[in-house]
């Protein structure tokens, strides 16, 4: 995540999350490697948006609970202004 006041001048966090079609969910390259599966992740292609959009509803949700209750959201790194 980013503090919002770095890129949008408001109060808040951005998340950075990117998803791209990668050339090997087309054929799997190491098909000896899969050890007997019949499955291979671009199979599931098709399916990873809805999956992600779910994903990223539970952490908005998550953030917005701890928010409300001032539950610290992330660990404090060392060293990091408070």
């Amino acid at each position: 995540m980013v503090p919002a006041e770095l890129v949008l001048g408001i109060p808040g966090s951005v998340v950075i999350w990117t998803d791209c079609h990668h050339r090997h969910y087309d054929t799997n390259p190491y098909p000896a490697l899969a050890g007997g599966r019949r499955e291979w992740v671009g199979d599931w292609w098709p399916l990873f948006f809805a999956g992600h959009t779910l994903e990223l509803e539970n952490l908005k949700a998550i953030l917005e609970y701890r928010h409300r209750r001032g539950v610290q959201v992330a660990p404090r790194l060392e060293g990091a202004r408070p």
